[in-house]
């Protein structure tokens, strides 16, 4: 059964049955809001600016300055960083 925008994912048979012994629940949790600058809904807005259907998908996303990629818009980075992968 789906529920709004959430698919339910097929998972081999093997980890839900520990919880089901035990008569508990089988949550499985991941982040899918993270993308790298190569990720082509980024592009895209790279490409068509402000007209990219795709603005809407990135938090903070803002036309008229620069970013430090030289992006022509400035986004919300992760914990204030702009490159994937940096703490």
């Amino acid at each position: 059964m789906s529920t709004g925008a959430w698919a339910p994912i097929r998972l081999s048979a093997r980890y839900p049955q520990p919880c089901t012994a035990a008569a508990s629940g089988f949550i499985l949790d991941g982040v899918l809001n993270h993308v790298g600058r190569d990720f082509w809904a980024f592009y895209d807005v790279r490409q068509h600016g402000p007209s990219s259907p795709y603005c809407g998908w990135f938090q903070g996303l803002r036309f008229g300055g620069r970013s430090p990629f030289d992006d022509p818009f400035t986004y919300e980075g992760w914990n204030g960083h702009y490159k994937p992968g940096q703490s």
